[in-house]
């Protein structure tokens, strides 16, 4: 399955064109960051300046699976806009999106946890090593989402209940059930929607010797509740999911969110109180955020 992604560079327009996006029911985008830019050299700094000059106005990147709605989009934002928007359009494979901003992946460090390519040397100390096979999918820990949720569950969920389920949406490589799995998490299991992705994460359980049920689909029956569930992809896609998570989420449990950025986190914030869920942590990486929310109790 492809993803549409369509990046909209404003020329003297921002505000309108926003507008004009919420008119449309737009409200799932992402602003442009900081991540493409190489802090060693400058880059980094001299974007801060000229954006705080008013000199730089941000692309806003919106992701769709329906081409038909990107087309109408890209109409009504021409006939407004004209020259003063700079519109591009690519195809990109769903289970690769996260890699379209850093291609690039040695190792990432955490506090608990050392991820790498399976071929890596480097020693992790006292770290808790988990192996990947390299590949374009999610999770390989390459994008500020992945790192960002791998802190985020080192922080709350550092120590599960006994016996405690976790389940991880869209699972990709895997790695977010194998850090809940040396968290301590009994139970795991994982769904993605992509055979490929799931092949990646059978071959990365069999590197790590941590086996669990991998489901192809969305989520498992409604029937099947968890103390913790995992979800990285998407906002659009994301912001649909949640009464399907909340229905699988325990009283009191953890729903775990990534996948997007700051701009689009209190739309998302919204949803999930309409839902009886209260935010209880979050960690930002690089402008990209992960949620921890709470279920209250029924």
């Amino acid at each position: 399955m492809e993803v549409i992604e369509l990046t909209l560079t404003p020329q003297g327009c921002r505000e309108a064109l926003v507008a004009r996006l919420e008119e449309l029911g737009f409200t799932d985008y992402i602003e442009g960051s900081c991540d493409q830019l190489d802090a060693d050299d400058g880059e980094e700094q001299a974007w801060v300046d000229a954006f705080e000059r008013g000199a730089l106005e941000l692309p806003l990147v919106i992701y769709s699976y329906d081409e038909s709605v990107m087309l109408q989009l890209v109409s009504d934002l021409k006939a407004q806009f004209g020259q003063q928007l700079d519109i591009q359009w690519r195809r990109i494979a769903d289970a690769i999106w996260q890699t379209a901003w850093e291609p690039a992946f040695e190792a990432l460090t955490t506090e608990r946890f050392f991820i790498s390519d399976h071929q890596a040397k480097q020693d992790p100390g006292s770290r808790q090593r988990i192996r990947l096979e390299s590949g374009l999918v999610f999770g390989s820990g390459q994008h500020a989402t992945t790192q960002a949720m791998v802190r985020l569950m080192e922080k709350v969920c550092a120590k599960p209940a006994p016996g405690s389920r976790f389940l991880d949406v869209g699972t990709g490589t895997g790695v977010l059930a194998l850090v809940a799995h040396y968290l301590g998490y009994a139970d795991l299991m994982g769904t993605d929607i992509e055979p490929e992705a799931l092949a990646v994460a059978r071959r990365n359980q069999s590197l790590n010797a941590v086996p669990f049920p991998l489901i192809e689909g969305s989520l498992p029956p409604a029937d099947e509740v968890f103390e913790t569930i995992a979800c990285n992809i998407l906002p659009p896609t994301l912001t649909h999911l949640l009464p399907a998570l909340q229905q699988r989420l325990k009283a009191g449990g953890l729903l775990l969110l990534a996948g997007f950025h700051e701009a689009n986190v209190e739309p998302i914030l919204r949803a999930a109180a309409a839902l009886g869920m209260k935010e209880a942590q979050r960690i930002v990486e690089r402008g990209w955020i992960a949620l921890a929310l709470t279920r209250q109790g029924l």
